[in-house]
């Protein structure tokens, strides 16, 4: 039961940052990192089987994310190089 409420977490906070961010110019910058960060925590704590499971989506998500956010954030934004780090690991496998 507790793998189905983190992968549930996981969904959850990738979905409601993804939606936070969609089509948005006004968002709360300061709370972006820590956004990123509890996404990649509890994607690292997922078993390796769940983890190769749920990847393609996750990184479908993020691109989405990634997108939304670039409007949003200057260039340099820690969250967005955050972003474009762990998508660019997932996206080899990681």
């Amino acid at each position: 039961m507790a793998l189905s409420l983190d992968v549930f977490r996981l969904a959850a906070r990738l979905g409601s940052l993804e939606g936070y961010l969609y089509e948005r110019r006004d968002v709360e910058v300061s709370s972006l990192p820590n956004w990123v960060e509890n996404i990649e925590r509890e994607y690292r704590a997922l078993p390796a089987a769940v983890q190769a499971e749920v990847r393609g989506e996750l990184v479908q998500v993020l691109r989405n994310v990634a997108r939304s956010m670039a409007g949003a954030v200057d260039d340099g934004n820690p969250a967005l190089a955050s972003t474009h780090r762990l998508l660019a690991e997932l996206e080899q496998g990681g």
